[in-house]
């Protein structure tokens, strides 16, 4: 295993807009709070879907921080920032037949927003939908032969996530939540504060 040292900073900005008109107004919702900040660090798999014959050496390492900006009779808003990290292995024979290992470790970092439909949530649960948008970066490591390629080349790029999940409360500040949708992993799980 690797050790992890990844610092992430960004500024968020977000809009979403909401279209229900008919949907009960649910009093209930934990994320009602004007204000309220949620901060949620997680970790994950399914990274290697994406990006097959590739596979997950390490699960990947997520951390979300948004605040409440909005709320509306239907909807809440929420804008943040998003990170993570990945590390992908992949396994390849060398020019003398032997097999070497190569490693593509992915920090992203980006904006995020979020809407709440009141709706969909209860007394100690919610449902939401998340986008992030931002800059990955990309390093290979591994043998040198195998660095060489031109599959393997360190920089950056575009770092985007669309995801729908649900936080579930035991008390007023503290939870569980998961994620499910395009990001650095397909399916993710971790603790939420809510301050």
């Amino acid at each position: 295993m690797r050790i992890l040292n990844c610092a992430i900073v960004c500024l968020c900005i977000s809009c979403i807009s909401a279209h229900s008109q008919n949907i009960p107004f649910n009093k209930n919702s934990p994320a009602e709070k004007l204000g309220r900040f949620i901060i949620s660090p997680a970790t994950g798999m399914g990274a290697f879907l994406f990006y097959y014959p590739w596979h997950n050496y390490t699960p990947t390492y997520n951390f979300s921080f948004e605040r409440i900006v909005h709320e509306s009779d239907y909807n809440d808003f929420g804008i943040g920032f998003a990170g993570g990290y990945r590390s992908l292995r992949i396994e390849r024979k060398t020019t003398d037949g032997s097999l070497k290992d190569a490693y593509r470790l992915t920090y992203g970092a980006g904006i995020r927003g979020s809407m709440y439909p009141r709706a969909w949530g209860g007394k100690n649960y919610d449902v939401y939908l998340a986008g992030t948008a931002g800059f990955s970066y990309n390093q290979f490591t591994g043998d040198q032969h195998l660095l060489k390629s031109s599959d393997f080349k360190t920089g950056t790029g575009f770092y985007g996530a669309a995801v729908v999940g649900t936080h579930y409360y035991f008390t007023k500040s503290l939870g569980v939540f998961g994620e499910a949708g395009f990001d650095l992993d397909w399916v993710k799980a971790g603790l939420t504060f809510k301050l």
